[in-house]
C-alpha cells in the first residue's frame, strides 16, 4: 500500500506529477520541505505552525498532503482563510488543478457566510417595492437574480455597498428558514453539498460560527466533522477573532428592527380575530406603536449621549468607555425588551394568519432585541476584563457605532477551534520573527505546536536591494508638516530614478493623501500615478501591472494580496517602520498589560507587516528590484537592526541614488 510520504513525494519529486505536467517546472526543494511538514504534522497528529515565504509555492504545498489524507482516512478537511481572493484562488485554479492531475479523484467545494448569498424573500421584497428608489447597482443585481445558479455576490460585476447588498441578502441571525424558498434557497444550496466534500474551503468567521454553534449546541457545526485544519493567512487570524467574539451596536443595528416592526403592526390590522388576541394579551394596536416610538426616541438619546461622550475625547480616535460608563442604558434596554415582547404579539398574530415565514421573522427579531439588551447591560457594567469597550466612527457617513472587542483570543480559539481536531496547520508568508514564533502563539494559541520556517527560492542576494538611509525623514519629528514634505520630495526622487515601476506603501491615509497631492501635479505628466481609492482594489492592480511605466499608491490593504511578476514593480518604497496605532483601543489595553510590550508586542507585530509588505516585490525567480524604507529609526534606533536583520536577506545600501544603476544592470 502507496504511503502518504510515499504520495506526497510522488507529486513534488524532480521527476513528480509537477514536472510531469507543468510546462517550464522548475523543482523547487522548498515546496518539497513544507510539504513534508504537513504530512509530519498530519501523521503525528500534530498541530504545525509554518512560514512559507514568498515563492515557495505553500498552496499546493498543503493542499497535496490534506488531499490525500482526506481519500486514505475518508476523513474531511476544512481550508479557512481571511479573505475571499485567496478563497476564489484556492477554489477556481488551486484544487481544479489538483483535480485534473493527481491519480486519486477527490471531491472540493466553497462555502461562505449566509450573507455573500442572494436572499430570494429579501430579493421579492425589493422587487415588489415601489417605494424604494433604485440605482444602476440595484438594478445590476436584480437583472443577475434572473440568471444567477449560486447567488453568490462575486459573480457581480460591480460591488454594492453593505447597504445596498444588505437589501437583497440576511445574515444568520436574521434567516427564517423561509418556507417559501427552502428547496431553492442559496446559502442552502450551497451549505447542502458540504456532506459530499473530501475539501471544503471557507473564511475565518464560517469557521469561528461553526465553533461557536458547536458548542452553545454541544453537538454538530456550521460544517460537517472534519480531521484536519488548515488555516492560510495566519496572522491575520487573531484580529479577526477579536472582532467576532465581540460585537458592534450602531444606529443602523436599530433601522431593520424598526422598520419589520412597524410592517407587521400594519400587517396584522388586517387578520381576524387579532382583536381577541391583543386583549388577551392586555395590550393594543395603539399600545404596541407607541412602544415602537419609545424604542426610536430612546435609541436618538442613546446616540446623541454617544455623540457627546465621543466628542469630549480627540475624533477621530477612538474612545474607550470607562468602569463604570457613563452612558445612560436603561431606557435603551427597556424600550428593547418592551419592543422584544411586542414582537412576540406580533408573531403570534401573524400565525393566526397563517403568515409562517413572517411570524419566524417576528420572532428571530424578538430574540435580536434581547441580545443588544443584554449587550447594552454588559457595557454599562464592563464586565468582561478580557475585552474593550469603545466607540468610534466608521464608514463614509463616519456614523457611530459602540464597540466590544476581546483582547486575548488565544485561549478562545485553543478551545473551540483546534481542540477539535487531530491537526492544525496555520501558515502564511509571515508567521515569525527572526525563526521564533513566540508572538504569534501569544495571538492565536496554538502552543506546543511544531514549529518549520520554509525560506523562499529567491536568490534575494542577487534580486534585491535594500535601502536604508541615515538621512531619510524622522516620522517622530515634531514639525510633522515638514516631515511629509521630505517624505514625498524623496519619493519623487525614487520614482524619477526607478522610471515609474514603483509601488508605495503607507501606514496611514494622511501620508497617502500627501504623497498623492505632491506627486500628482510633478510627475503626472511622466507616469501614470494610481491612488488607493480612485478605482477598486483589483482594477488598480490590474492597471499597474499592465502599464509597465505607472506608479501605485496604497495604504494597508495594498501591503498583502498585490501579486505584480515582472517589471512593472521594480520599486518598493514603504514610508515608515509599520508600528501599530497607538490610539486603537485593543493594541493600547494589551501594550498597557506587558511591561515589554515593545519587544514583546510592537517590534514582532511591526516586522511581520514590514515583511509582508516587502513580499509585494519579488514575486519570481527572474523579478529584480529595490526596497526603500523612508524611515530613520532603522539606523538610528539599536531596533533598527533588529528589523533589518528580520527581513529577506538583500545587499544593503545607504543612498536612494544606489536605485538607478541597480536597476539598470538587473534589467537590462
Amino acid at each position: 500500500m502507496t504511503t502518504l510520504q510515499q504520495q506526497v513525494d510522488s507529486v513534488f519529486h524532480p521527476e513528480g506529477i509537477l514536472a510531469q505536467r507543468l510546462e517550464n517546472f522548475e523543482y523547487r526543494l522548498p515546496q518539497h520541505r513544507y510539504a513534508n511538514a504537513v504530512y509530519t504534522s498530519i501523521m503525528e497528529k500534530k498541530s504545525l505552525l509554518i512560514e512559507g515565504a514568498t515563492g515557495v509555492g505553500k498552496s499546493l504545498a498543503y493542499l497535496v498532503p490534506a488531499i490525500f489524507h482526506a481519500k486514505n482516512t475518508k476523513k474531511r478537511v476544512v481550508i479557512a482563510t481571511a479573505n475571499i481572493a485567496l478563497q476564489e484562488q484556492l477554489h477556481t485554479k488551486d484544487l481544479p488543478f489538483l483535480k485534473k492531475h493527481l491519480p486519486i479523484d477527490f471531491a472540493f467545494g466553497l462555502v461562505k457566510g449566509r450573507g455573500n448569498y442572494l436572499c430570494r424573500r429579501r430579493l421579492k421584497n425589493m422587487l415588489t417595492n415601489y417605494e424604494y428608489i433604485k440605482g444602476d447597482i440595484e438594478e445590476e443585481i436584480e437583472n443577475w437574480a434572473e440568471y444567477t445558479d449560486t447567488g453568490d455576490r462575486s459573480e457581480l460585476e460591480n460591488e454594492p455597498s453593505p447597504g445596498v447588498w444588505g437589501l437583497y441578502s440576511c445574515s444568520a441571525e436574521e434567516c427564517v428558514n423561509c418556507s417559501a424558498y427552502k428547496n431553492t434557497c442559496f446559502a442552502k444550496l450551497a451549505r447542502s453539498k458540504l456532506g459530499t466534500y473530501d475539501v471544503i474551503v471557507c473564511n475565518y468567521h464560517l469557521l469561528l460560527s461553526h465553533a461557536v454553534v458547536r458548542a452553545e449546541t454541544e453537538s454538530g457545526g456550521v460544517l460537517p466533522d472534519f480531521d484536519l485544519l488548515v488555516c492560510d493567512e495566519g496572522h491575520k487570524l487573531a484580529d479577526i477573532a477579536r472582532s467576532f467574539f465581540g460585537w458592534e451596536i450602531s444606529q443602523f443595528t436599530f433601522n431593520r428592527l424598526r422598520k419589520l416592526y412597524f410592517r407587521s403592526l400594519t400587517a396584522i390590522r388586517k387578520v381576524d380575530g387579532v382583536e381577541s388576541l391583543l386583549r388577551a394579551e392586555e395590550t393594543s394596536v395603539k399600545e404596541l406603536k407607541k412602544a415602537g416610538e419609545d424604542l426610536e426616541d430612546s435609541e436618538k438619546a442613546f446616540f446623541s449621549d454617544v455623540e457627546v461622550f465621543f466628542k469630549a475625547g480627540k475624533p477621530p480616535a477612538p474612545r474607550r468607555f470607562a468602569a463604570p460608563t457613563l452612558i445612560q442604558v436603561q431606557d435603551l434596554m427597556n424600550s428593547l425588551l418592551t419592543v422584544a415582547q411586542g414582537f412576540k404579539i406580533l408573531a403570534a398574530a401573524l400565525g393566526v394568519a397563517k403568515k409562517v415565514d413572517d411570524r419566524a421573522e417576528c420572532h428571530k427579531a424578538k430574540s435580536r432585541c434581547r441580545k443588544i439588551a443584554t449587550q447594552l447591560e454588559e457595557l454599562y457594567k464592563i464586565v468582561d476584563k478580557n475585552a474593550v469597550y469603545y466607540v468610534e466612527t466608521a464608514g463614509k457617513r463616519q456614523f457611530l457605532r459602540v464597540v466590544k472587542r476581546m483582547i486575548d483570543v488565544s485561549e478562545l480559539l485553543d478551545t473551540h477551534v483546534y481542540d477539535h481536531t487531530d491537526s492544525s496547520v496555520v501558515t502564511s508568508a509571515t508567521l515569525a520573527v527572526s525563526g521564533s514564533f513566540a508572538y504569534l502563539q501569544s495571538e492565536i494559541g496554538l502552543r506546543g505546536a511544531l514549529g518549520v520556517v520554509v525560506e523562499s527560492p529567491f536568490d534575494y542576494t542577487r534580486q534585491g536591494l535594500l535601502v536604508i538611509s541615515g538621512n531619510a525623514p524622522d516620522p517622530k519629528a515634531k514639525d510633522q508638516k515638514k516631515y511629509l514634505s521630505e517624505v514625498c520630495d524623496d519619493l519623487e526622487f525614487i520614482i524619477s530614478e526607478a522610471r515609474g515601476r514603483t509601488l508605495g506603501l503607507f501606514t496611514s491615509y494622511r501620508s497617502l493623501k500627501a504623497a498623492s497631492e505632491h506627486l500628482k501635479p510633478k510627475l503626472g505628466r511622466d507616469y501614470t500615478i494610481f491612488v488607493q481609492g480612485d478605482a477598486p482594489r483589483t482594477r488598480l492592480v490590474e492597471k499597474f501591472r499592465e502599464d509597465t511605466s505607472s506608479v501605485l499608491l496604497g495604504t494597508e490593504s495594498f501591503w498583502a494580496g498585490v501579486d505584480v511578476p515582472g517589471e512593472a514593480l521594480s520599486c518598493l518604497v514603504i514610508d515608515k517602520i509599520p508600528f501599530k496605532s497607538p490610539g486603537d483601543p485593543v493594541w493600547d489595553e494589551r501594550c498597557r498589560r506587558d511591561e515589554k510590550w515593545f519587544w514583546n508586542l510592537a517590534l514582532p507585530a511591526a516586522v511581520i507587516q514590514l515583511k509582508q509588505g516587502i513580499g509585494r516585490l519579488i514575486r519570481s525567480k527572474t523579478d529584480y528590484g529595490v526596497v526603500v524604507i523612508l524611515d530613520n529609526r532603522m539606523i538610528a534606533k539599536n531596533y533598527g537592526s533588529l528589523i533589518a536583520r528580520a527581513l529577506p536577506p538583500m545587499p544593503r545600501a545607504v543612498s536612494t541614488g544606489a536605485i538607478r544603476a541597480f536597476l539598470d544592470k538587473g534589467l537590462a
